[in-house]
């Protein structure tokens, strides 16, 4: 089998997995309806004309994914789609999915939801093609790459559409683009990160710190000039929208919000639950406190991965999502695995491209792991559905 072709049929492999657990889930659960998969709240309004055949979440309020929905039938936001996005600006900055999914569908509102579930396949696709390649490019197993399935970014996000996979996904590319000196890929790469989410920004910083480290001045301003098509994007937005809808100092609330301990606060205000019997409650944080650990324990590994790794992108990489989640002192950010699970995609993305040796490697998906294990006790209920289904 000639190099190239084990990484495709590896990433093919795993949207045939992720595909066949969404097809069973939306048949199972949402009726065979595959906007359920959007995660729209049973009682967030929705633009008029086109949103009578979204499926409802049986959660009144829903999932991220929705307002990426509603984003990709208006991405330029000129038909009312700010008013159903809870926080238009920040939600907008994330365009790239949604416009490509519009683009892609030739603005035509019922292709639209089955392109977009079709670009987060497409990225779980390149992640685990890219991981792919970089673990063979060492020696290593290709079927190693199978471990972006691991990302919580991508488990979150084939069941949600959230966008956070491909960034994820992107940073996997980056690095193998590092490695193999492809320059204006590299530069592709870091724009669309820029359009992904505003965090994409992070792998365009690192770039640029690892060239300028190196002392290499000019390709460290050609990195920093892909964060020009996200500020274009920016600039558009704070043009068409009020300051109201903007984030405050155009950051995210979670940025600069609720200035305490961050990560370890976090892990001693456990979340109360109110509403779950006690057995599920202390089940719940167990679990929290189990991914919380965990991302504890990969910052510190991160850390030492930056301290002790080979110079490079993906020690950039690392320190700077690093020194990001050291900076993240609201502890409501960290309530949630799958928030910070989401966020964090790129730092998991490069603690797993980044070892040097099996027993590291194996270090770092078992970290990982600890935070899946939180995420995926929200798939319980979809499992439930999925085995009655089966059952009949």
């Amino acid at each position: 089998m000639p190099r190239w072709l084990r990484p495709v049929l590896l990433a093919a492999l795993a949207v045939v997995a992720v595909l066949a657990w969404q097809a069973l889930t939306v048949r199972a659960n949402y009726g065979g309806n595959w906007t359920g998969l959007f995660r729209t709240g049973a009682a967030m309004p929705m633009p008029p004309g086109w949103s009578a055949g979204v499926q409802r979440s049986v959660h009144p309020i829903g999932y991220d994914g929705q307002y990426y929905l509603i984003l990709a039938h208006d991405p330029f936001l000129r038909n009312g789609a700010a008013d159903y996005l809870d926080i238009p600006a920040l939600r907008a900055r994330r365009i790239l999915l949604p416009l490509l999914a519009w683009t892609i569908a030739g603005g035509r509102g019922e292709l639209v939801a089955g392109v977009f579930i079709a670009l987060i396949l497409a990225a779980v696709f390149g992640g685990v093609y890219w991981l792919s390649l970089l673990f063979a490019r060492r020696g290593w197993p290709a079927w190693y790459g199978l471990l972006f399935l691991l990302i919580p970014a991508t488990v979150i996000g084939i069941d949600s559409m959230t966008v956070d996979v491909a960034l994820a996904a992107l940073a996997a590319g980056l690095l193998w683009q590092a490695e193999t000196g492809q320059v204006g890929a590299r530069w592709a790469t870091l724009a669309a990160a820029g359009l992904v989410r505003e965090t994409g920004l992070l792998l365009i910083l690192a770039a640029a710190i690892g060239a300028a480290r190196e002392k290499r001045w000019g390709p460290a301003a050609l990195w920093l000039s892909a964060a020009l098509p996200a500020v274009l994007w920016y600039l558009y937005l704070d043009s068409l929208l009020s300051p109201a809808a903007s984030p405050r100092l155009g950051l995210p609330a979670w940025v600069l919000h609720d200035l305490q301990g961050g990560l370890w606060t976090a892990l001693w205000q456990p979340l109360p639950y109110p509403t779950l019997p006690p057995t599920l409650r202390l089940a719940a944080r167990a679990l929290d406190a189990t991914a919380l650990s965990g991302m504890i324990a990969i910052v510190l590994y991160g850390a030492w991965g930056v301290r002790r790794g080979t110079p490079g992108l993906g020690r950039s990489l690392l320190a700077v999502h690093v020194v990001f989640a050291l900076a993240l002192l609201s502890p409501e950010f960290w309530s949630s695995a799958y928030g910070f699970g989401r966020a964090m995609g790129p730092l998991f993305t490069g603690l797993l491209a980044v070892q040097t040796s099996r027993p590291r490697l194996a270090a770092a998906a078992a970290l990982l792991a600890l935070i899946d294990l939180r995420i995926l006790a929200e798939y319980a209920g979809q499992a439930q559905g999925v085995l009655r289904w089966l059952g009949r």
